[in-house]
């Protein structure tokens, strides 16, 4: 059986942005800034991101994800 050519489908993401730290790093823990990075890069390569599929947290400990 032929595998159908992934290339024909358009490929999704989805985000998952957590509040941590990354100062240190000489990052930033802005979920805001999280989440536009990951944006930029979905835009600059062609992947389509719903609404719907950006998620963020926050805090030492892991809950289920806040829909952002």
């Amino acid at each position: 059986m032929m595998q159908p050519d992934r290339s024909e489908f358009p490929k999704r993401a989805a985000i998952y942005a957590r509040s941590y730290q990354l100062k240190r790093l000489g990052g930033t823990n802005s979920i805001q800034a999280q989440i536009d990075l990951c944006k930029a890069y979905c835009a600059e390569h062609g992947y389509i991101l719903p609404e719907d599929q950006i998620y963020k947290a926050s805090g030492l400990v892991i809950e289920a994800a806040e829909k952002y």
